[in-house]
C-alpha cells in the first residue's frame, strides 16, 4: 500500500456504539500503515483492555477526542 505525502489524514467518527466501532476501525487502519487518523468520538464506551490501550497510543500518530458527559452511564 503506498501512502501519500499529502495526506492530512482519516477522519472517523461515531456515537455511542458507534464510537466504539470507530474507535476499533482506526485500530484496524492504524495495523496496516495508516498511522495518521482523527478520531471524534461522542458518549462511546471505552475499548479494548491495557494492553490494547498500550498499543494503540504507541502507534497512533494522529488525533483522538473523545466526548462524553459525566452523568451519562453508557461511557
Amino acid at each position: 500500500m503506498e501512502k501519500h505525502k499529502d495526506n492530512e489524514g482519516i477522519l472517523i467518527t461515531g456515537h455511542s456504539l458507534g464510537g466504539a466501532i470507530a474507535t476499533i476501525f482506526a485500530a484496524d487502519l492504524i495495523s496496516i500503515g495508516y498511522d495518521n487518523t482523527i478520531i471524534y468520538t461522542f458518549g462511546a464506551p471505552r475499548v479494548g483492555n491495557s494492553q490494547f490501550t498500550d498499543w494503540f497510543w504507541k502507534y497512533h500518530k494522529g488525533v483522538h477526542f473523545r466526548v462524553t458527559q459525566k452523568r451519562d452511564p453508557i461511557p
